[in-house]
Formats: C-alpha cells, structure tokens, sequence
C-alpha cells in the first residue's frame, strides 16, 4: 500500500493482505506489527491490527482497527482520491481531512486545518477541494447511518468468514 501527498511526497508505505476485490471495493488486513513507512525520511511504525476498505470509485478509505489501546478509534477514515490497484500495489493520495469514530461511538472531523493549509501550499485545483468536501460530507453521513463501510459488526464479520 502506498499513499502519498498531492505534491507526491510519501505519507506512508507497507504491505498489507489482500482479503478480496469486489468491483471497485477492495479489502486489505494489515496484522499488528506490519512494519509502517511514513514521511520523507521513511521513519518507521508499527500498525495497529485492521481491516482497511479502498475503492476506486469513492473520494475515501476507512480502516476498521482491530485493537484499539493507542489509537482509542473503533475506525478512522482518510479523505482521498479513489485508490487505483495495479494487482501489487493499491495507491491514493491523501487530502488531509480525516473522520474518526471514538471508542464512544462519536464521530469527530478532523485536520480542517491541514486541509485549508495544504490546499494553499499545494494548490489544489477547485474540483478537487470541492470532491474532498463532498466525500466528508458522504462518510459523515454514511457513519451517522451506519451504513456500509461504516457498519463495523458487518465488517468485522466479512473479515472473520474470510479466514475460516
């Protein structure tokens, strides 16, 4: 998995499991541990167990993590160009904004401030500003509803029969 910044520096890198592809959703499993690469200077992380859903048609990703004593988010989900899959590696670029589910069940918005900041800094074109504002409107409205990808029981559920 590689995702980038929209001036094509590195946000993060790893491998992942590919669970399946159905149309144009596609479903990873990264296990606890997988080593993460982020940034420029590649530093490394560890990743959190999860089941993380792309697709090539939608304006955002979400990661429905498995465990949850660091981050404190059932799932998370990043605001994005519709991911492309070659059949190896699955690329997006991220547009900053993010949406979380708290262990609450609340839903936050947010890195507003990482958006309006990189959308001066690295020129978003307006279809692009306006595609990242209509899809958090969609997830926040998905979430809300419970709706899939956000239904979390359903997801958990998908990955489970995945491995029997």
């Amino acid at each position: 998995m590689l995702s980038t910044k929209y001036d094509g520096s590195l946000r993060e890198s790893y491998t992942g499991l590919l669970l399946d592809q159905i149309g144009s959703l596609i479903r990873l499993q990264v296990p606890s541990a997988t080593p993460i690469f982020r940034g420029i200077d590649r530093h490394e992380v560890s990743a959190n167990d999860a089941i993380e859903i792309y697709f090539t048609d939608r304006w955002y990703n979400v990661l429905h993590f498995l465990e949850h004593g660091v981050n404190n988010y059932l799932w998370y989900a990043n605001i994005s160009t519709p991911a492309t899959f070659d059949g190896t590696t699955l690329q997006w670029i991220d547009l900053d904004i993010d949406v979380g589910c708290r262990l609450d069940g609340s839903i936050q918005s947010l890195d507003f401030d990482e958006f309006q900041e990189n959308r001066m800094s690295m020129s978003y074109p307006d279809d692009l500003i306006e595609q990242a504002l209509a899809a958090h409107n969609e997830v926040i409205q998905l979430a809300k509803s419970g709706a899939s990808p956000f239904n979390r029981p359903a997801q958990l559920r998908h990955w489970i029969n995945h491995l029997e």
